[in-house]
């Protein structure tokens, strides 16, 4: 082959620009290629939620069961109270709407279900307003199976659909002149940012002064645009006296410091940390190279193909994620939770690499595919051998009971997160009742309880379970026990004279509490 030949194959191949008039596909790109991709992604994240009935998504449970203490409030019940003024309540609208959708024993993976067809529709629309290539959208779309899913952050992610959907408004206004209009959604969009997500709202005003005192325009003008997020400010200002008073607070305390976040190991699990396995290091090795490739090509012309707002949100991002500590007013996962949306945000802001259109989107559908089927198959494997039982527990569990759970597994073999203990949760959101640890007792949520006192039994069984060998009295301020635990384990509470076993045993099982037999508060497994 003649020289000529082999430059006319590698651009073929390539695309490179000093051999193929394509410079780049992401500057003049057709609405039907977002419009494509989003649907592509959006099936694709959607395959794991159709195939089980319990995700695992740690605050899932309680996120559901917050619909069923909002009908019983409606219902006329003096133990709660709307909080709907609080930072974060919007998203559990989606949670509602699930609900009136699908009922209560598919409202929760609904919910996370249209949750990651938003993120993917945030992430296409974010792509359009910057006219980044299309194909970048199924590989930020990756990040969202990442530990803010499995923890169950959904009012994080849902403040983050929303924020990127804003900054591709707001790109918008500010290059148009209509300045009431401009005033009107920025008002509109900062509320609906404040009652999504405090950090995003916090995140949207810090990113309004830097473009607007960046920008070019008027200084009226500039002063109305800031404006528009009076209004939030204003409710902030109202709600951080309640939070302060409610003693909703903890050590600020940092796991890691910021060096040790860089690890191999760290940073697979701050990027995405979801499943176990060898698939996420393989696809963040292959986001590496992608972004590495586009890099190198691009050298020459780099300033010119690279995105500045998106690059330094998303680096911005990264920063916060290695400096701020890992728990702050108890806010878990306080630094690592901004690594996923930094990660997605340098996806987008970075150019991809010059190869041609169609391999282009093989290669990140491929990615998202891998992801998607690989969780596919842990969740399934998650359903049949670590909820063993959970069906027919919550089946034998009469309507309005109340019920403690009891995790001793912790630990999961499939998800790196800890998926068990608010599956108890589940009992009152599909039977109502009362529950040993409910969100109604977080001044955040949207409904809360009315009267808020410590508990009589041991606080904290939730996350420390062994503590009720200590006082299984405890046990006698419950209808109801449901018991996550090996076959001795189980044997242990099968034994107890207080507690009557309502299912076969399995990993769960579902123990009525006989009250008028004492607990021995002596026992001990063996």
């Amino acid at each position: 082959m003649t020289p000529s030949g082999r430059d006319a194959t590698l651009a073929a191949v390539l695309g490179d620009s000093k051999l193929s008039p394509d410079r780049d596909a992401t500057l003049s790109t057709p609405r039907g290629g977002y419009l494509l991709a989003m649907i592509l992604a959006a099936s694709l994240i959607s395959l794991p939620f159709l195939a089980v009935r319990f995700p695992p998504v740690t605050d899932l449970p309680q996120q559901a069961a917050q619909v069923r203490l909002f009908l019983e409030y409606l219902d006329g019940s003096q133990l709660y109270a709307l909080n709907l003024a609080a930072p974060g309540t919007l998203g559990y609208g989606v949670f509602g709407l699930s609900w009136l959708l699908a009922g209560e024993e598919n409202a929760g993976r609904l919910a996370y279900l249209l949750l990651g067809i938003l993120w993917v529709a945030a992430l296409a629309v974010t792509a359009r307003s910057y006219r980044r290539s299309p194909t970048l959208v199924p590989l930020a779309s990756l990040f969202f199976f990442s530990h803010l899913l499995y923890w169950g952050f959904f009012g994080f992610l849902f403040g983050a659909a929303l924020f990127l959907l804003w900054i591709a408004l707001e790109r918008r206004l500010r290059a148009t002149s209509s300045q009431l209009a401009e005033i009107l959604l920025l008002t509109i969009s900062g509320i609906a940012l404040y009652a999504a997500h405090l950090f995003w709202f916090l995140i949207a005003t810090a990113f309004l002064l830097v473009v607007t005192f960046r920008s070019n325009l008027p200084t009226r003008r500039r002063w109305l645009r800031l404006a528009g997020f009076t209004p939030g400010l204003l409710l902030l200002g109202l709600w951080a006296p309640r939070i302060a008073a409610s003693g909703f607070e903890s050590e600020t305390l940092w796991w890691n410091a910021p060096w040790a976040r860089l690890g191999p190991g760290e940073m697979t699990n701050r990027f995405l940390g979801g499943i176990h396995g060898p698939v996420e290091p393989v696809i963040l090795i292959s986001l590496g190279l992608w972004l590495a490739i586009g890099l190198w090509q691009h050298r020459a012309d780099l300033r010119s193909v690279l995105e500045p707002e998106l690059l330094w949100l998303g680096a911005s991002m990264i920063v916060l994620s290695l400096l701020l500590p890992d728990r702050h007013q108890n806010t878990l996962h306080f630094a690592g939770r901004w690594t996923p949306i930094g990660a997605g945000l340098l996806l987008l802001a970075l150019p991809p690499p010059r190869i041609r259109k169609p391999l282009r989107w093989l290669v990140a559908l491929v990615l998202l595919a891998s992801l998607s089927v690989t969780s596919l198959a842990a969740w399934k494997r998650f359903e049949h051998l670590e909820l063993a039982g959970l069906e027919d527990s919550l089946r034998a569990l009469p309507p309005n009971s109340s019920l403690l759970g009891l995790d001793y597994y912790r630990l999961s073999q499939f998800v790196k997160t800890q998926p068990f203990f608010q599956i108890p949760a589940y009992g009152q959101a599909l039977s109502g009742g009362s529950l040993g640890f409910s969100f109604a007792s977080f001044p955040a949520s949207p409904v809360v309880f009315r009267e808020w006192e410590n508990p009589p039994w041991t606080p904290g069984l939730e996350w420390l379970p062994h503590e009720i060998f200590e006082s299984l009295d405890d046990l006698l301020y419950f209808d109801f026990v449901l018991i996550h635990a090996d076959e001795p384990g189980q044997l242990f509470f099968e034994r107890q004279p207080s507690l009557t076993p309502l299912t076969p045993s399995a990993r769960w099982r579902l123990y009525r509490v006989v009250p008028s037999v004492p607990a021995d508060s002596r026992a001990s497994i063996q």
